[in-house]
């Protein structure tokens, strides 16, 4: 009996082609501008061309979803990155943006096809921000970029096996 798989379906890390739409949180821009410089970075170095990417900048990450939302039903983008920073104080505020933002995004995403990803940085301080931004542990907004692009082509790939 063969148990090979009939299809098999991945993405390529290509940009090439590919519109994406960026929505960042203004608030810790410090932190944004650095996690958005990562995502054009890694966007151009896998082929893709910046004029092909739109920035909107809201207020905060909670604002993210509405503006993500209207990305996504506009067409026009193969994937769409959320990207921000949201720092823990002494209460748990950071928490509830955080876990609303999530599900908002991945609820978009689930029902509309579009990858739609989570590029949000939710630390416990500023160090791990930083941190997460661009020094000892990478940068969020270029491995989410990635994570965009690589979808975006799952996607394309999935179309012709369910044609």
């Amino acid at each position: 009996m063969n148990k090979t798989p009939g299809s098999i379906i991945e993405g390529t890390l290509s940009a090439q082609g590919l519109r994406i739409g960026i929505v960042c949180g203004r608030f810790n821009h410090f932190f944004v501008d650095r996690l958005l410089e990562g995502a054009m970075d890694s966007f151009c170095r896998s082929g893709g061309i910046a004029e092909n990417v739109t920035v909107a900048w809201v207020p905060g990450c909670f604002e993210i979803p509405a503006v993500a939302g209207r990305f996504v039903r506009s067409g026009k983008f193969d994937a769409v990155v959320a990207l921000a920073a949201v720092i823990q104080g002494s209460t748990s505020h950071a928490g509830h943006i955080n876990s609303s933002v999530a599900s908002a995004l991945c609820s978009l995403s689930a029902e509309s096809g579009v990858p739609v990803v989570h590029g949000v940085v939710a630390t416990e301080s500023l160090d791990q921000a930083t941190e997460r931004s661009g020094s000892k542990l990478g940068n969020r907004g270029a491995s989410a970029i990635s994570t965009a692009v690589e979808m975006a082509n799952v996607m394309r790939a999935i179309d012709p096996v369910l044609a």
